[in-house]
């Protein structure tokens, strides 16, 4: 789930497709570093394909996100899974037009794709601590351009979200991120067994300003660049009974930089988040440590942040956070359905803050369960 590089076969023609995912995601966490919350709720996101040729394709659709209980939406982008109520008013409902113009060179083994408008939300190949896995079921889906190029040893990927756009006169601030990253895959292959060695490279930057606006102020500026580590062996062979069956060990170094945001107290910051995981068919237990010194992730969970995201104006010295989680994902119904178990731990070390208490350790945890369908019909 949220694969950029996941590889997608369009043929020529026109075809209806229907993405469903219904989610209920609990997170119980409690204190004065994060504040505990419940996302029940589905995305429906229908839309029409036509693949022009074997190279270009049309996607039209829509894309409808529901909170169960929930009578009114904010009328703002939905960056975050719990977006602020602002002064822009609500909506009954939340539904975004969902267009795509694609266009795909080479084959499933190597080639380059451009994508401009709607864009599939991903991960972008960055480390837990630096992306919230909310963020692929729970917010709005990302818009803009995405370059893609992939061949047996490398990823690469360069992307724009444009989160919001301005007119003249505009009082709120134009938005976007961006970013790029690139996949290496050194020595070893899967086929035979082996160790393989990955390099992954990203850079994640945020943009917040514009010209035009109906009152000047500075523009503010933030980014993620993480470097990291990964052996990755597939265990037991190639018996169909452990296919998928692998455990991976690795590293990650992150740096955060800002400027211009008064509300944070630092303006650079780095993090390191060694990692382990095992992957037993469709089951995998992943565990790592993150140690993180005035640091705040741009598009990760609030976990790993140097800031609170409960109590304002809260920092952390050394933030010392030990992570478990386990997950079942399996196909069902001729792989037109997917049915995900998760559920993750958060150990907090003790540490110190800048109201001068020492905050003891405490554990929070989050448990859900993610259903997606996704079929399909040709109608021509």
């Amino acid at each position: 789930m949220g694969n950029c590089y996941a590889q997608e076969v369009v043929d020529s023609g026109i075809v209806f497709r229907l993405d469903a995912q219904g989610f209920f995601h609990d997170n119980e966490y409690s204190g004065n570093r994060m504040t505990g919350y419940t996302l029940p709720g589905f995305t429906l996101q229908p839309k029409i394909v036509w693949g022009v040729n074997a190279h270009v394709s049309l996607k039209v659709g829509v894309h409808w996100l529901h909170y169960w209980g929930a009578h009114g939406y904010p009328a703002s982008t939905f960056d975050t899974p719990w977006p602020a109520v602002g002064d822009t008013g609500t909506t009954a409902v939340h539904i975004l037009p969902w267009v795509q113009l694609s266009s795909t060179w080479g084959s499933l083994d190597e080639g380059f794709r451009v994508e401009l408008g709607s864009l599939r939300t991903s991960d972008h190949g960055l480390p837990l601590p630096l992306f919230n896995r909310e963020r692929l079921f729970a917010t709005d889906p990302e818009a803009g351009f995405a370059l893609r190029y992939w061949n047996p040893w490398l990823k690469a990927e360069v992307w724009c979200d444009w989160r919001n756009f301005i007119w003249y006169g505009s009082s709120t601030r134009e938005s976007l991120t961006a970013g790029a990253h690139i996949h290496f895959s050194l020595f070893g292959h899967k086929e035979t067994n082996d160790w393989i060695l990955y390099i992954p490279l990203t850079l994640v930057g945020q943009h917040s300003g514009g010209q035009g606006r109906a009152t000047w102020s500075p523009g503010l500026r933030s980014f993620n660049a993480t470097a990291g580590i990964v052996f990755s062996h597939q265990l037991f062979g190639s018996k169909s009974w452990t296919e998928g069956s692998s455990f991976d060990i690795g590293c990650h170094v992150a740096a955060f930089g800002q400027g211009g945001h008064t509300e944070i107290p630092f303006n650079r910051g780095w993090g390191i988040y060694p990692e382990v995981a095992f992957e037993y068919k469709n089951f995998e237990i992943n565990a790592g440590y993150w140690y993180g010194k005035d640091f705040v992730p741009l598009l990760g969970s609030w976990h790993f942040s140097n800031l609170s995201a409960a109590s304002p104006w809260l920092t952390i010295d050394r933030n010392k956070v030990i992570t478990v989680g386990i997950e079942y994902t399996s196909l069902y119904f001729n792989d037109l359905s997917q049915l995900t178990f998760e559920a993750r731990l958060y150990h907090y070390l003790e540490a110190t803050g800048n109201d001068g208490n020492v905050h003891s350790a405490r554990n929070q945890f989050s448990i859900g369960c993610i259903l997606n369908v996704f079929p399909s019909i040709r109608l021509r």
